[in-house]
C-alpha cells in the first residue's frame, strides 16, 4: 500500500482494528517519536468520501495539511477511525444518521450511531493502554466528520479539551452545554452540500449563551472544500494543543 503525504509528515500509521459492544472500526494510530505516555491525543474524523474498510481513505483529507501547518501534531497521539460504507446489516454507514443538507438536527430524535458508540470505545480503551494525557484530548472532523465532532462534543464533552468541526451542524439546544468546551469551527459560505446556515445558528446560539472560548470562521466564496483553509488557519493548532479539560473543570 502506497504511503500517503500525512505518514510521510508524521512517520508511519499503524494499522489496527477494535471490536466493542457495538461493532468494529478499523482505525489508524500515529504514536510520536516521543512516545504516546502523557502525550495529548488528538481524535481525528474523517468525511463522507473517505468512508470504507481499507483504513487508508480516512488520511487523505484535512489531516495532512493540519499536520503541515501545525507542528504540534507530530508530538500527540492521532487516531483515525474510519467509518464504513455498508455495515454488516446491509445500511450505509455514517457518523451521524442524518440527511447532511438538512444542517442541524434534534439530538433528542437521533439516537447515537453505534460508529460513533465505537469510537468512544476505542478513544478509552487507547487513552487508557497507552497512558496518554486523558486532560489534553480533542477532536477535529469534515463534514460528515464535522458532525461527528458536534455529536461527541455535546453527547461526550466531558472527554474533550476542545474541539474543531469543520462544514457540519449540530443541535442548537445545546448551547449551554457546548458554550463551555473551547471550540474552534468553520464552514465555506458557498458551501452546497452542507448549508452553511447550520454553523451560522451553532454560532448565534453559543454566542447568546456567553461562551468561554468560542469563534466562527466563514470563508467568504468557499464551497464545500472548506477544511484546507481550515487547518492551515493561523494558529489553530497551538491554540487546540494550549487547551486543558481540567482547566474547564476548574472554572
Amino acid at each position: 500500500m502506497e504511503r500517503n503525504e500525512v505518514e510521510d509528515i508524521l512517520g508511519e500509521f499503524d494499522f489496527r482494528s477494535y471490536t466493542g459492544k457495538y461493532g468494529t472500526i478499523p482505525y489508524r494510530i500515529h504514536i510520536p517519536d516521543g512516545g504516546a505516555k502523557g502525550a495529548p491525543v488528538l481524535m481525528f474524523m474523517h468525511g463522507a468520501g473517505e468512508r470504507g474498510t481499507d483504513n487508508n481513505l480516512q488520511l487523505r483529507a484535512a489531516i495532512n495539511v493540519f499536520a503541515k501547518c501545525n507542528p504540534e501534531v507530530k508530538e500527540a497521539v492521532v487516531i483515525a477511525p474510519q467509518c464504513p460504507m455498508t455495515t454488516e446489516d446491509g445500511k450505509e454507514g455514517f457518523w451521524v444518521e442524518i440527511p447532511w443538507i438538512n444542517g442541524n438536527y434534534d439530538v433528542t430524535l437521533v439516537a447515537e450511531s453505534w460508529e460513533l458508540k465505537t469510537v468512544v470505545e476505542l478513544l478509552k480503551k487507547e487513552i487508557a493502554e497507552l497512558e496518554a494525557d486523558a486532560d489534553r484530548v480533542y477532536v477535529m472532523g469534515l463534514s460528515m466528520g464535522g458532525f461527528a465532532t458536534w455529536d461527541l462534543l455535546i453527547r461526550h464533552g466531558d472527554l474533550f479539551a476542545a474541539g474543531m468541526p469543520i462544514c457540519g451542524a449540530a443541535d442548537p439546544n445545546y448551547a449551554e452545554k457546548l458554550k463551555d468546551i473551547p471550540i474552534r469551527t468553520f464552514h465555506g459560505e458557498a458551501d452546497d452540500t452542507v448549508p452553511v446556515s447550520g454553523t451560522r445558528e451553532m454560532a448565534r446560539v453559543i454566542k447568546a449563551a456567553g461562551p468561554r472560548d468560542f469563534e466562527y470562521i466563514e470563508f467568504p466564496g468557499v464551497n464545500h472544500w472548506s477544511w484546507d483553509p481550515a487547518c492551515s488557519y493561523p494558529g489553530i493548532g497551538a491554540w487546540m494543543f494550549s487547551k486543558r479539560l481540567s482547566d474547564r473543570i476548574r472554572k
